[in-house]
């Protein structure tokens, strides 16, 4: 039987850049939306999805949409310069 190496310790930059790709590859999402897609991808779990989400939220990187679209979470100028900058950090496989 194979041994599985130990798994590697993500930090929480890297997950707030992983929600950000999502949120980049969506479009612009529902939280639930967003959600599934983490999950389906098994990016993070719920918990660190939402935490992450506010820190992006606070950071002015992501934002809520108006009128029709209130729910939708869409990427702002600022989370497209973080993406443009650090994007290429995450690891190939995600």
């Amino acid at each position: 039987m194979p041994i599985k190496p130990a798994p590697r310790n993500i930090s929480e930059t890297e997950y707030m850049l992983r929600l950000l790709r999502c949120v980049d590859a969506l479009d612009c999402a529902t939280e639930l939306s967003l959600w599934t897609f983490a999950a389906e991808l098994e990016l993070m779990d719920y918990v660190t999805m939402r935490l992450s989400l506010h820190k992006l939220l606070s950071a002015g990187e992501v934002q809520y949409g108006a009128g029709a679209l209130k729910n939708h979470i869409y990427l702002t100028e600022k989370g497209r310069e973080a993406l443009q900058l650090f994007g290429e950090r995450l690891p190939t496989e995600i």
